[in-house]
């Protein structure tokens, strides 16, 4: 993509869905249950070996926001409500041929969402996954890919902001609630390795003159809930956030002004059950700034922090409980 001179250009992928599948079942039936699965992927621009080029002034802009629900019900077989892998990134930039540079002034700004977001950088709804039956087996599981600025470990690309005056922001707010029920079975309720990073894998280069900011905020809100009442239930979440972060270890910041690296999470696993063990296991990890050599011409600033609030509870009445 090429603009000559002066001009704006933005990427936007807005997917919202559900998915329900009730059943009431039939206990002879050995495949009689209730499966409800959410696949979603949302990128607002996807550069795998292209360039954005604007000559002049305008900003580049890529925002990708993603929601949605499933719910799986039966009585007389296995529910599974299941979001697959979910993926939300503002913009993909696959290669190190995917930069993106604008010439004079102007901004690079890169969103990913999944869930609602709301005010002041947080999130007011997350993606729901819910499974409940009665006499089967429930579960629900998913993977969470967040970026707000995805490149690629290895092969960074490069991002350039106007000159004259530019700044580079990437956001990844990811959150999702996972409740799994059963009576008479085990109940489950994966979060498997979710990655939610603000700004990931790119090398970038700020307003080279006056005040420019260079910013990355990763934000996860997960809560996993796995109950029984005869059986095993067992809850497990495994989330990564970070603000700028660069897996390679060779990653570039070059601006003048301030540079802030933001990563919060929340993370929460329950699993009850009377009569069968529990098990809940919270893996969290926060950073906000990893991997990239700091450049900041004349004065400046910056800020890097990363924020966790962990917590894994299991309760059993007549069995073991782990946590």
């Amino acid at each position: 993509v090429v603009v000559g001179n002066n001009g704006n250009l933005q990427g936007l992928s807005t997917l919202n869905a559900t998915a329900t599948a009730t059943n009431v079942g039939d206990v002879t039936a050995a495949n009689d249950n209730a499966t409800a699965v959410l696949g979603l992927t949302g990128k607002g621009i996807d550069q795998a070996g292209n360039a954005i080029t604007i000559g002049g002034t305008g900003n580049v802009i890529g925002q990708s926001l993603l929601n949605g629900s499933g719910t799986a019900q039966t009585t007389n077989g296995d529910a599974n409500a299941s979001g697959g892998t979910v993926t939300s990134q503002g913009f993909n930039l696959g290669n190190a041929s995917s930069d993106i540079t604008i010439g004079r002034s102007g901004s690079i700004t890169g969103l990913a969402v999944v869930g609602t977001l709301g005010a002041n950088n947080t999130l007011s709804d997350q993606l729901d996954l819910t499974a409940t039956t009665t006499n089967g087996t429930a579960s629900t599981d998913g993977i969470f890919t967040t970026a707000g600025i995805q490149g690629s470990s290895g092969a960074e690309a490069n991002l350039t902001a106007g000159p004259n005056g530019g700044n580079i922001s990437g956001s990844a707010l990811a959150g999702a609630t996972l409740v799994s029920s059963a009576v008479g079975n085990t109940s489950t309720a994966t979060i498997g390795t979710s990655d939610i990073n603000g700004i990931q894998d790119v090398n970038l280069v700020g307003g080279q003159v006056g005040t420019n900011t260079i910013s990355g905020l990763g934000v996860g809100q997960f809560n996993a809930a796995a109950t029984s009442v005869n059986g095993a239930a067992t809850g497990s979440s495994d989330v990564n956030v970070g603000g700028i972060i660069s897996n390679s270890g060779t990653g570039t910041i070059n601006t003048a002004g301030s540079v802030n690296a933001i990563a919060r999470l929340s993370n929460t696993v329950t699993a009850s059950t009377v009569a069968g063990s529990a098990s809940a296991v919270a893996s969290s990890d926060a950073v906000g700034l990893k991997g990239y050599s700091v450049n900041i011409i004349g004065s400046g600033s910056l800020f890097a922090g990363g924020s966790v609030n962990s917590s894994s509870t299991a309760t059993s009445v007549a069995g073991a409980a782990s946590a």
